[in-house]
Formats: structure tokens, C-alpha cells, sequence
């Protein structure tokens, strides 16, 4: 009888010790798990009779809420290879192919005089249309300058049709501009401007000890920023250079505008439009 009691309670025993302890410990960590990883929106709060189990399962909700909210700041493509590598970030860059994208909207000086404050919906609305449509595509945001977005493609993940995926972005962000009612009389046929160059750029990690940034430097990504403003120049919103298009493989309808001199470049540039 007393062997039979022992071996109740210890049965008692294991079974409430996995109810309490051991099975929310493994739902907790499988919540951990899901947090390194980033995947911010699988965190569940996980309720347990244990207060302390309780609190930590309702603080790693919240974690999973402020972690959310910083994500917004920076590419998670970026940060996961970090934390899942156990990697430190530090300064440094690697030479990698890639397409770069500029796209701004024409016009923001002006409008931002007339509207004031009111500008920011129409602002929101087209840096929320791009990023939409880069995303889309695979591109990764870099950067937002002023009234402009910069995109990459090739980094920090592989893409092998980066050429044309940018493009098709562009041509995207085109249409979802026309799309929308024109905020300005003055700009109703030129929606947004748009320059795209493929080539090598540094990419990586650059800045200081204490603060970097992810990003593409190098002439591939200055030749994309020019190009823009050689948009303005041909009437066009978007031109991509000669080793864009060479690139896409013929997958991207283009017009040639001809050799352009580009501020900053000895050589001339051939540049083309794509078709609407």
C-alpha cells in the first residue's frame, strides 16, 4: 500500500509539474524562439496559473510589441542574418551587383508651400505606394530623403532578376501615381521621377562604432540619384541607364532618349524611358 501511495504522488507529482512548469516553460520558449527569429507577429501570450510565468509570458508579448514598432526603422532582411549568425554588427561592406532605385515626387518644394503641414498625407501616401511596390518585387528600402525613397535589389538577399524586378516597381509606383487624384495643376502628366542604374556598389554596414547604417555606396548608386534629375530634364518620369536594361534580358519594354552628360561622370551616359 505504501509503495502504491509512493508511486501515486510521484505520478501526481510529474503530472503537475508538467502542467505547471515544464510545458509553459517550452511554450515560452518556443515564443523566444519566434522573437529571435523576428517573426514579431506569431507572439502569443501564453496564461499559466504561475504569476511569475504569467508576467514573463505577458513580457514577452510586449517585447514583441516594442520590438514591432522598432522594425519599422530599419529592414528585418538586414537584422535577422545578424541574429540568427550570432553576428556582431561592425563597419564594413562587401562589392556586390546590385540595382538601385530613386524615386522622388516632383514638385514637394511647391507644394509644401501651398499646403503647409496639409503636404504630409500626399507625402505618406506616395513613400506608402512605393515602398508597397518594392517590396512587392523584392527590393529592400534603404532610405527615405525628404520627399525621395531609395531602394536596392541584390542585397542584403539574393536576387537574381534584380534588374527587371526594379523596374517593374517603377513602372508600379507609375501607375499607382496616376492612379490617384493630381495634387497639383502644375504636375498632372509628371506624377513621380524615377532613376535606376545596375552596377557594383559597396554594400553593407557603414558609419561608426556606435552607430551604422545598412546601405549602398559607390558611383552605381550616385549614377541612380543623377539620373532622376535627368528625368526632369528629358519631361519623363523614368529613366533607367544602358546597363539596366542590358540586364533585364529584353523582359522590359524600353525607348531610348539618346547620351546624356551626367553631373559627376566623365563619360556620357545612355540612358532610356520605360514604356507606359
Amino acid at each position: 500500500m505504501v509503495a502504491g501511495l509512493v508511486v501515486l504522488a510521484a505520478a501526481t507529482a510529474v503530472l503537475f509539474s508538467n502542467l505547471l512548469f515544464a510545458r509553459p516553460i517550452r511554450q515560452l520558449a518556443a515564443e523566444l524562439r519566434e522573437i529571435e527569429r523576428f517573426s514579431l507577429d506569431q507572439v502569443r501570450h501564453v496564461p499559466t496559473f504561475l504569476a511569475e510565468l504569467n508576467d514573463f509570458s505577458e513580457a514577452l508579448k510586449r517585447m514583441a510589441v516594442g520590438l514591432s514598432a522598432f522594425a519599422k526603422y530599419m529592414p528585418l532582411d538586414v537584422v535577422r542574418p545578424l541574429v540568427a549568425g550570432g553576428l556582431e554588427p561592425a563597419p564594413g561592406g562587401r562589392l556586390v551587383e546590385v540595382t538601385v532605385m530613386f524615386a522622388d515626387l516632383p514638385g514637394f518644394t511647391e507644394l509644401t508651400e501651398r499646403l503647409g503641414p496639409d503636404v504630409q498625407p500626399h507625402l505618406t501616401n506616395f513613400l506608402t505606394l512605393a515602398v508597397e511596390a518594392i517590396h512587392s518585387e523584392g527590393g529592400t528600402v534603404d532610405k527615405f530623403i525628404g520627399d525621395a525613397v531609395m531602394a536596392i535589389w541584390n542585397a542584403p538577399t539574393a536576387v537574381p532578376d534584380h534588374a527587371r524586378r526594379a523596374c517593374s516597381a517603377a513602372a508600379a509606383i507609375r501607375a499607382a501615381m496616376h492612379a490617384l487624384p493630381a495634387v497639383s495643376p502644375d504636375h498632372s502628366d509628371i506624377r513621380v521621377r524615377i532613376g535606376i542604374n545596375t552596377g557594383t556598389a559597396i554594400v553593407g554596414n557603414v558609419g561608426s562604432a556606435e552607430r551604422l547604417s545598412y546601405t549602398a555606396i559607390g558611383d552605381t548608386v550616385n549614377l541612380a540619384s543623377r539620373l532622376v534629375g535627368v528625368a526632369k530634364e528629358h519631361g519623363v518620369e523614368i529613366v533607367l541607364s544602358d546597363m539596366t536594361l542590358a540586364q533585364t534580358s529584353g523582359q522590359i519594354a524600353a525607348q531610348p532618349l539618346g547620351i546624356t552628360n551626367v553631373r559627376g561622370k566623365t563619360v556620357p551616359v545612355l540612358i532610356h524611358t520605360l514604356a507606359t
